[in-house]
């Protein structure tokens, strides 16, 4: 399942060197990216599972690494092949990223319907997320939909699996990798669209590219209010 993100807990060492002095220590907050596969699609993909999920794991740690140890974070990315329960999909945590991989049978409806269940409001920034949400997954340029918190924290993503399987033109996994980060871009509030960088539309699948500098910082600025909220 999901669990719920726990706040973190403040501890102080009073192994002090100076009488009266504390020492404060924070734990690292971790960033889970869940890669829900409902209908297996990786399940007997073995090797290709790893290498998407440890290079997309990677890419992440590798944003920014010392921003991410100042302000302590840490992403780790995870595989399932077992869809969570409702009740897991409405306790989703602040810090958790939830991302299904969906195949050809998946429509409209399973994405609205998975929205519901992971209590996406009916509209974000004063606008119709799930009307935003169709003209998204009906787009034939579109890889998948990331659905971004904005004020909250509630988000979830869904990758057209089978169309990236079709059409990517160089190793599978890096198209793979680009399509889940792009996504994964919206869902941390990256409303739109940028003319270079991983939020460039439609992604390219075959070249290993990073967030535009501009990108990369509001995206950790979201982190840290996803953290605090």
């Amino acid at each position: 399942g999901i669990p719920t993100y726990r706040r973190e807990r403040r501890e102080y060492d009073y192994s002090c060197t100076t009488v009266g002095e504390i020492k404060f220590r924070r734990h690292t907050a971790l960033v889970r990216i869940v890669l829900i596969d409902p209908s297996g699609i990786f399940k007997s993909k073995a090797s290709l599972r790893e290498e998407f999920r440890s290079r997309l794991e990677k890419k992440l740690n590798d944003l920014d690494p010392n921003w991410l140890k100042q302000n302590f974070f840490r992403f780790r990315v995870e595989y399932s092949s077992k869809e969570p329960s409702d009740k897991d999909k409405a306790m989703s945590g602040t810090l958790d990223f939830p991302v299904y991989l969906l195949g050809e049978r998946h429509g409209l409806k399973t994405v609205q319907g998975l929205m519901k269940k992971h209590r996406i409001p009916k509209t974000i920034n004063k606008q119709d997320i799930y009307e935003i949400a169709k003209k998204s997954w009906e787009l034939r340029d579109n890889w998948g939909v990331g659905i971004p918190s904005g004020k909250s924290s509630r988000k979830v993503g869904f990758i057209k699996t089978h169309r990236v399987f079709r059409e990517a033109r160089g190793d599978l996994w890096q198209a793979l990798v680009n399509a889940t980060t792009h996504e994964i871009g919206h869902m941390g509030n990256l409303m739109r669209h940028s003319k270079k960088g991983l939020m460039k539309y439609p992604v390219p699948l075959d070249t290993d590219i990073d967030f535009d500098p501009d990108d990369r910082s509001k995206f950790l600025g979201n982190l840290l209010q996803l953290r605090d909220y």
